[in-house]
């Protein structure tokens, strides 16, 4: 995979100009492409927060369960977004998400994005 080849550094870099050591921290993130059904959990609410995902192809959503049975959508999410840096500082999920149609996620955990930041866990 090319530098160029990268959903999330081709939004990012509509906002600013990006490093070299940007890029190739950028790139670290969409190494384990899954291919996912539509419909297709993610996770559910309260689940351990121990992984993001960058859409690769394919929508997303992440929504709650309401008590009287319905969903509340909270966000979509469009290739190129990262799913689930909304759960960073804490240990489960605040909501569940799940795919809209047939895609590719990237998902990559929380050591791996430290890592790649030069961060001791």
């Amino acid at each position: 995979m090319s530098l160029i080849d990268t959903v999330v550094m081709r939004g990012l870099s509509t906002q600013g100009a990006l490093s070299q050591e940007d890029k190739a921290l950028l790139l670290g993130l969409e190494l384990s492409p899954r291919y996912m059904s539509a419909s297709e959990v993610l996770w559910q609410e309260s689940e351990d927060a121990d992984l993001f995902c960058v859409i690769k192809e394919g929508w997303a959503y992440s929504y709650r369960n309401l008590k009287n049975g319905s969903k509340q959508i909270l966000k979509f999410y469009l290739p190129g977004d990262i799913i689930g840096i909304r759960d960073f500082g804490f240990t489960r999920r605040l909501a569940s998400a799940a795919m809209i149609n047939k895609g590719v996620i990237c998902p990559f955990s929380y050591q791996q994005l430290l890592s790649s930041l030069g961060v001791q866990a």
